[in-house]
């Protein structure tokens, strides 16, 4: 809604639909960029604690996300600062995969 409205008042600023435009696809590029870091910080800490690869980590985050219905930065981010403020660095992901193909993956044991 916010961004809705900052077009809405570029445009009533006299800004061009192109600057307009070209002004919204930096803001998303922007955002993705620190989306991006956190995500990757998060997949290093699920790799060592999961001694995986980063395919894995990533997948292991995405199916974390998709379970507990939390966005995969936002799962990341608070990966990231529950290692950053201290905490417990044990089972920070939800889940594991299951090594055989085509199943499911399983919490924890």
């Amino acid at each position: 809604m916010a961004r809705l409205q900052a077009t809405r008042d570029l445009i009533l600023r006299g800004r061009s639909q192109r600057q307009v435009r070209h002004n919204s696809e930096f803001a998303r590029l922007v955002v993705r960029q620190e989306t991006m870091a956190v995500i990757e910080q998060a997949k290093g800490i699920i790799m060592a604690q999961r001694k995986c690869g980063p395919e894995e980590a990533f997948d292991l985050l995405r199916l974390a996300s998709q379970r507990t219905n939390i966005k995969v930065h936002a799962l990341a981010a608070q990966i990231v600062e529950r290692i950053a403020s201290g905490g417990n660095a044990d089972n920070v992901t939800p889940m594991t995969r299951d090594p055989r193909p085509g199943t499911r993956a399983q919490p924890p044991a």
